[in-house]
């Protein structure tokens, strides 16, 4: 979304987060009011965030209804019109997400409530939903890469000590992700010490099942060229940041506390932007991966697989497919070029 009022579950109403608490702190395994206690951690932060965006329209809008119970807000025609919001700052396919997971959390909320109404809308949203084309943006991976580098290596350039560790932090941020693509959600949760840690070959990156999507345990080595980027990092950039002391985060806001999913989204946006006169989301790092792997090994679909954390195979192949017919699409124009260029100096 262009502008986003999202409400953290420390601000939503008493009622509401008491009520978010229970659903996922079951007693036991029989605990019927801990509904969704199974739910993984991607899935419950997806579902937090979306309800907060809604209490944060509604407070803009209307403060009055967060005096009322989850269910009572949640009319059809408040809905309907917080949609209509929603679509004029989200693709088709972004708007059906933003509902599936706002239902979710309603489902947390009031799980004694009928929401098949909307339940209906978001598969009616779902249907007529296309996914964005993305060739325009898959930039090669090595462009990427050098753009993280060139950040990191010119931060000293700039003259206020805030703003050179705000750069090279976003350069570290830029180069590990296309290193590692990892889901937005899990790579704005990883912590020093927990998640990263220092090895004899450098760096390793490690995520338990509960803390990925397809509940499979991630161990990732970063390249060996990045072991003294990072080792900067950690001993001279993140101490520049507030609350660094207190918080294990790797990725450190200026305000001070982790630096949140959305946040990350909007810092790699915008420097791609300035880089490349596009921008480019982090979701589209896992995209130009499978690329830059299907150009370099169009044989190699597990490779891909493997770097992408798929659980399926077919989902890695619709990535991989549609990568290699990319790269047929720019070589096939290239051909084009070419003769049309032959042709012109023949006559």
């Amino acid at each position: 979304m262009a502008k986003r009022l999202g409400i953290p579950l420390d601000a939503w109403p008493a009622a509401d987060r008491a009520r978010w608490e229970q659903s996922f702190a079951a007693s036991s395994l029989f605990d019927e009011h801990a509904s969704c206690a199974n739910w993984r951690p991607a899935t419950r932060r997806q579902a937090r965030y979306a309800y907060g965006r809604w209490l944060g329209y509604l407070n803009a809008t209307e403060p009055a209804a967060l005096h009322d119970a989850p269910a009572a807000r949640v009319t059809k025609e408040r809905t309907r019109v917080y949609f209509e919001w929603c679509e004029g700052r989200l693709s088709a396919m972004g708007l059906a997400a933003e509902i599936q997971h706002l239902l979710l959390a309603l489902r947390a909320l009031e799980p004694t409530v009928d929401w098949s109404w909307l339940r209906s809308w978001q598969a009616s949203v779902q249907r007529r939903a296309r996914p964005r084309d993305k060739r325009e943006k898959l930039v090669d991976a090595a462009r990427l890469w050098q753009l993280g580098l060139a950040l990191m290596d010119s931060a000293t350039q700039q003259t206020r000590a805030r703003e050179a560790a705000r750069q090279y932090r976003d350069g570290l941020i830029i180069a590990v992700l296309v290193a590692r693509p990892l889901r937005r959600g899990s790579f704005a949760a990883l912590d020093v010490g927990t998640h990263l840690i220092t090895a004899t070959t450098g760096y390793v990156i490690e995520l338990r099942g509960e803390e990925t999507k397809n509940g499979q345990p991630v161990d990732f080595q970063l390249p060996a060229a990045l072991t003294i980027y990072i080792d900067r990092y950690l001993k001279e950039i993140r101490p520049r940041f507030r609350g660094h002391a207190e918080s294990p985060a790797l990725w450190l806001s200026s305000k001070g506390g982790r630096l949140v999913d959305d946040a990350i989204h909007g810092i790699i946006t915008r420097r791609t932007k300035a880089a490349f006169g596009i921008a480019i989301y982090p979701h589209l790092f896992r995209d130009i991966a499978a690329t830059a792997i299907a150009r370099a090994h169009p044989d190699a679909l597990g490779l891909a697989r493997d770097l992408l954390t798929h659980t399926n195979v077919e989902t890695t192949a619709n990535s991989y497919t549609q990568a290699k017919t990319s790269e047929a699409s720019r070589q096939y124009a290239s051909i084009i070029e070419s003769r049309r260029q032959g042709r012109g100096k023949t006559r």
